[in-house]
């Protein structure tokens, strides 16, 4: 197996994790005051964390699919 490949998988996935769980919204963590302004703030980092942590993901899946020369 490709281990930089399995590490971009490892990174997509704890990436992913993170975004998930961190967001006010969806997450672990729920603030009691200001919640919708909470949200509101957060949105965009999570989105834009989520597709970046998706896209690394995809490419680590893509490289460790890949024959090794």
């Amino acid at each position: 197996m490709n281990r930089p490949a399995f590490y971009l998988v490892l990174a997509g996935l704890c990436g992913l994790l993170f975004f998930w769980l961190s967001d006010p919204t969806w997450g672990v963590y729920q603030p009691e005051t200001r919640v919708i302004d909470t949200a509101t703030d957060a949105r965009v980092g999570t989105i834009v964390g989520l597709v970046g942590s998706a896209v690394t993901l995809m490419v680590g899946l893509w490289l460790v699919t890949r024959k090794s020369v």
